[in-house]
């Protein structure tokens, strides 16, 4: 398999020394869990050329959508690890087996809420997405990620061979250029550059390749830091939150997605009341881990390579309690969590636009000058997710469906 044109020096002295460095970061200020039975290059989801994910087979896909739908789901989850915040003074860091660092929590953007940021990003939203939120709901199935309206804009370069807005966009040309000149969204474009660079510096400087590629062929930049692409999870009337249903974002390049939890409260729903504590967890099936999200933290993970949802851990029979991990001995009950308020948006890369490392802007001319059209999907796994080789406690993979 022919080797991508990245230009970036992975020889393994600078490598060795790049996570030697990196650990010692995590190891001083994040709390790092290592699953024994998940190697990410092993069982990611991943497409045979290595550019992008996958989805499930058929069937194990339809078993977990069902399951989600029928409440059915908690049964399957009560061995999965919970990552609780119950330190979150401290960002957690998740290891596969292999010690590849492949998810990060930070903790909360305190900005967000100490200067009213918070607030303004999701004011900025609302305007943005006005032709949608709040509006009544159009009749037809719920969308594979639920009920939800997923409003992306961006740039992509999915069905053609130059990269293009994507059709919201382009209907609301005005109204995303705004959103994105906003200072709310500057300042967490910002500070998901700095996370991003930060933890998965691999990955930062792959995106930035990517970036000035494209401006020199193409005239283009990402409107949001790093990212081509940006979703905003908005509500239809009558709606409470934003709950995703079981699914991969398997158009992804193989690299990271940034997720954020927002809150309505005190902003056009001052009822809401939103217990982060037992709802909406995000559930990386794969990976058997659920993890809490609070209003503005950032997770960091490959998405593309995850079958992922959130689910509420009140009705699941054992959860996290006065600071220890659940155990069948240490047992209770926390149903009952309020629900109303809570949000989501999205940062991320679609593969397409990362075609140009083959040397051509698309796979079919590169494939014409004698590319065989893939990556290799190892050496990028390795590339982006550095290894560490310590951790602070041990994770078993739960037994799934």
């Amino acid at each position: 398999m022919q080797q991508r044109d990245t230009g970036i020096d992975l020889q393994s002295a600078v490598k060795r020394t790049r996570n030697a460095r990196l650990e010692e970061r995590f190891r001083n200020t994040a709390q790092v869990m290592e699953n024994t039975a998940f190697d990410l290059a092993r069982d990611g989801l991943a497409t045979d050329t290595g550019w992008r994910g996958w989805e499930p087979t058929g069937l194990s896909k339809r078993k977990i959508i069902g399951l989600w739908k029928s409440g059915k789901i908690a049964d399957y989850l009560v061995r999965f690890y919970r990552a609780s915040c119950l330190k979150p003074e401290r960002p957690l860091v998740l290891a596969d087996q292999a010690g590849r660092a492949f998810l990060l929590r930070a903790t909360t953007a305190r900005f967000c809420i100490d200067l009213g940021i918070g607030k303004e990003f999701v004011k900025a939203n609302l305007k943005f997405a006005k032709s949608v939120a709040g509006k009544e709901k159009p009749k037809g199935p719920d969308g594979v990620r639920g009920p939800h309206e997923p409003i992306i804009v961006g740039i992509h370069r999915e069905y053609s061979d130059t990269p293009l807005s994507t059709s919201f966009e382009n209907a609301h040309q005005a109204e995303t250029d705004e959103l994105a000149a906003s200072e709310s969204m500057k300042r967490i474009c910002g500070f998901i550059t700095k996370l991003l660079r930060a933890r998965f510096p691999g990955v930062a400087l792959r995106y930035q390749n990517n970036i000035t590629w494209h401006w020199k062929h193409n005239r283009i930049r990402p409107k949001f830091g790093l990212f081509w692409n940006y979703c905003f999870n908005a509500m239809y009337a009558g709606q409470k939150r934003v709950h995703c249903g079981p699914h991969s974002d398997s158009k992804n390049i193989v690299g990271i997605c940034a997720v954020m939890v927002y809150e309505m409260e005190d902003v056009t729903l001052p009822e809401a009341d939103f217990d982060y504590s037992k709802k909406s967890w995000l559930c990386i099936w794969d990976a058997g881990i659920i993890i809490e999200l609070r209003p503005w933290q950032v997770v960091l993970y490959p998405s593309s390579l995850m079958y992922h949802f959130n689910v509420d851990v009140d009705a699941i029979d054992i959860i996290t309690t006065g600071g220890e991990r659940p155990t069948r001995e240490n047992p209770a009950s926390i149903q009952g969590g309020k629900d109303y308020g809570r949000g989501s948006v999205v940062f991320f890369n679609q593969a397409t636009m990362f075609h140009c490392e083959t040397g051509s802007a698309t796979i079919k001319v590169a494939k014409s000058r004698g590319h065989s059209g893939a990556t290799d999907f190892v050496a990028d796994v390795d590339h982006s997710f550095p290894v560490l080789t310590q951790a602070e406690g041990p994770i078993s993979k739960a037994s799934k469906a």
